[in-house]
């Protein structure tokens, strides 16, 4: 939390509200998210949707939301809905995004999910992707 500088807010599930929140952010060290992750795949999934955004963090959205949604919103508010798009990702919160842009690349050190629904995979995360899909866009 102090890397993210979010001040944490404590409830319980049950105490979450049902409208009017955008996510829902549990850090916990990587070797006890996966029992959180267990857990919330039978007792706590009505209504929203969890995904794991990294080894240390697990959200939950709401309902139908996810960057693959937020990918063709985004473009309507832009009046831009006819553009070629281009999303990376290497994690489960970007699975659907990568999917559903017109070039959806990956990293090398992506989840296995998110390099089997892109299109292209690049170096890894370290290795300047950015630059790597630059180059491949412009040798379209």
């Amino acid at each position: 939390m102090a890397i993210e500088n979010v001040v944490p807010v404590y409830m319980d599930i049950d105490d979450v509200p049902k409208d009017g929140w955008l996510k829902v952010l549990i850090a916990y060290p990587p070797e006890k998210l996966d029992s959180v992750v267990e857990y919330t795949k039978t007792d706590c999934n009505k209504g929203v949707n969890w995904v794991r955004s990294s080894p240390v963090y697990y959200e939950m959205l709401p309902e139908g939301i996810s960057k693959g949604t937020g990918l063709p919103r985004l473009l309507e508010v832009m009046g831009e809905t006819e553009r070629f798009t281009v999303a990376s990702g290497d994690f489960g919160n970007d699975y659907d995004m990568v999917r559903m842009a017109d070039l959806g690349v990956a990293v090398a050190n992506a989840q296995q999910a998110v390099k089997d629904a892109a299109k292209l995979v690049v170096g890894d995360n370290n290795s300047s992707p950015m630059s790597q899909i630059i180059e491949y866009i412009r040798g379209l």
